[in-house]
């Protein structure tokens, strides 16, 4: 089992972003007496729900560059 600190840490990020997780229901836990804890298998499940799939079937976007200027013609 983890902390929020441990899982923080794991992850990189900070403690509040863990605890805004939990609160909104994205990271599962638990809690006894009193201190949060997140297990293995919640984490994976965590992380599992956030992995996004490549597209390889998709032509990848390609966006000019927003500062890029364009030809004047006179």
């Amino acid at each position: 089992m983890f902390s929020v600190k441990d899982v923080a840490d794991r992850l990189s990020l900070s403690p509040s972003k863990v605890y805004r997780l939990i609160e909104e229901r994205e990271l599962s836990h638990h809690k006894i007496g009193g201190a949060i804890r997140i297990s293995e298998e919640q984490l994976s499940e965590f992380l599992q729900k956030t992995t996004r799939e490549r597209r390889t079937d998709a032509a990848p976007s390609v966006r000019p560059h927003p500062y890029k200027l364009k030809h004047i013609h006179r």
